[in-house]
């Protein structure tokens, strides 16, 4: 007889999924990640030992550590997106506006994990935080003329340091000559 055995690890406890050979059934067990619960664990597995069954594990090393780091990857975007994007309490009254704040906060964790990730490629992480750059990036404004232009304003040098690192570009800047309007923040 042959028993698989996969293993999910958490912070206090860890659960074991023993399957059988030839079966679909299995046995799902938590154990507790101190060291009585490692010691029963053990002592579980060397049960079946002395039965005489041989005892494989479901998942490969490789399989393993793949799932810890995707696992470690999802945990860690929903802190930065509770943290650093301040999306701690939804506090809205009805579905549509929860569904609403959600999208506006996954969008901006994408746009918060591509920065970072740019920036790890660019080797920026030396000289920049990411709140450095989102601080930079918050200062651009957009005017919206009342002919419906719209103009960037003045870009500082750090800001245009920023973009060519980033995106290889600097935004266009119009003339600065600015009739009457109306101003919207970017």
């Amino acid at each position: 007889m042959r028993v698989s055995v996969g293993v999910d690890l958490h912070k206090s406890q860890f659960t074991v999924y023993y399957r059988y050979e030839g079966t679909d059934e299995g046995i799902i067990k938590k154990y507790s990640t101190q060291r009585y619960g490692y010691k029963e664990f053990l002592g579980t597995l060397r049960g079946y030992k002395g039965k005489g069954v041989e005892i494989t594990v479901a998942v490969k090393a490789k399989e393993i550590l793949l799932l810890y780091r995707n696992k470690d990857c999802v945990e860690k975007s929903f802190d930065n997106m509770k943290n650093e994007l301040s999306s701690n309490r939804l506090r809205v009254h009805s579905r549509g506006s929860m569904e609403g704040r959600l999208f506006i906060s996954f969008l901006s964790l994408i746009l918060y994990s591509f920065i970072h990730n740019i920036m790890r490629e660019k080797n920026l992480v030396k000289k920049y935080t990411i709140e450095e750059v989102f601080y930079e990036i918050k200062k651009l404004k957009i005017i919206e003329l009342e002919n419906k232009r719209k103009i960037l304003t003045e870009i500082s040098k750090t800001q245009k340091e920023l973009f060519m690192n980033l995106i290889n570009e600097v935004p266009k800047l119009w003339p600065n000559r600015i009739p009457s309007c109306k101003m919207a923040v970017f």
